[in-house]
C-alpha cells in the first residue's frame, strides 16, 4: 500500500533522514521504533506531505506522492494523527468531528466512517459532543483526534506516538480500540512505548539518526534482545 524509497529529508540545513526505505502492506499494522530525535516524526511528516524529501520517492497504492500537498494526500486516503493530539480548542467535539469529514471519501468495502460510527467506537465522545476541545483531558483529546482522522475515511491511518502522555488504563483501552480498527484499516505508527507497539503491530522497523537499522516481524523483534538494547535502551 505504501512504499518509501531512499528518502532524504532536511530541516533547513540539517540532514534528518538519510535514505529511509520502508514498506507498509495492505491490512497490516507496522510500527516505526526509535529513540527521541531518531527521525520517526520526520518520516511521518515526509509521507504526509508536511515536509518534502529532497530526494527519494514515496508511493501510495502505486501513485507517486513525494511532492504532493497534504490535503491532496488526505483525499487519496491517508489520515495522520500527530503526537500532540491536535484538535480545534474553540470548537465542540461534534464540530471537530465535522471538520474531519472529507466529502466523497468511502472505503473500498463501502463501509465508510461517519460521526455516528466514531461515537460507537468511543461512546464517551457522544456524552461530551457539545464540550469544547479546550476543556478535554489528554485522553479525551486523543479519542477525538483519532475519531477526526477516521471521519476522513482513510485506508491508511498514521499515528505519531498515540500512547504518549496517557495513563496506563487509557493506553490499554486505546490498544484495544486500535486492534479493532485493524480489521478495516492499514496502520503505521511510531511509539516510545515498546510493549504497546509490539502488541498492536505485525512488523516493525528500528530507526537511529535517520537510518533504518533493523526490520522484521514482531515475533522476530521479540527475540532480538541485542537490537532492543542497542537501539532502544530496553
Amino acid at each position: 500500500m505504501l512504499e518509501v524509497t531512499e528518502i532524504h529529508t532536511y530541516y533547513s540545513k540539517s540532514h534528518i533522514l538519510a535514505g529511509i526505505s520502508l514498506r507498509v502492506k495492505q491490512g497490516e499494522a507496522l510500527c516505526l521504533l526509535g529513540r527521541n530525535g531518531a527521525g520517526k516524526t520526520t518520516t511521518l511528516k515526509s509521507i504526509m506531505g508536511i515536509l518534502h524529501p529532497q530526494s527519494g520517492a514515496i508511493r501510495f497504492k502505486g501513485k507517486d506522492i513525494t511532492h504532493t500537498e497534504s490535503f491532496k494526500i488526505a483525499r487519496l486516503g491517508i489520515s495522520y494523527v500527530p503526537e500532540n493530539m491536535r484538535v480545534f480548542p474553540d470548537l465542540t467535539v461534534k464540530e471537530n468531528l465535522q471538520m474531519g469529514v472529507i466529502s466523497g471519501r468511502k472505503q473500498n468495502n463501502g463501509q465508510g466512517w461517519d460521526i455516528e460510527q466514531t461515537f460507537k467506537l468511543f461512546p464517551a465522545l457522544r456524552e461530551m459532543q457539545n464540550k469544547r476541545g479546550m476543556n478535554l483531558s489528554g485522553g479525551q483529546r486523543q479519542m477525538l483526534a483519532l475519531s477526526m482522522a477516521l471521519t476522513g475515511n482513510p485506508e491508511l491511518l498514521i499515528l505519531d506516538e498515540p500512547s504518549a502522555g496517557l495513563a496506563p488504563l487509557l493506553v490499554k483501552e486505546l490498544g484495544h480500540k486500535l486492534k479493532s480498527l485493524k480489521e478495516r484499516l492499514t496502520i503505521l505508527l511510531t511509539e516510545q512505548n515498546i510493549k504497546f507497539a509490539i502488541e498492536l503491530s505485525d512488523r516493525g522497523y528500528f530507526i537511529e539518526k535517520g537510518v533504518i537499522k533493523y526490520e522484521g516481524t514482531i515475533d522476530e523483534l521479540r527475540n532480538e534482545n541485542e537490537i532492543k538494547e542497542k537501539y532502544l535502551g530496553v
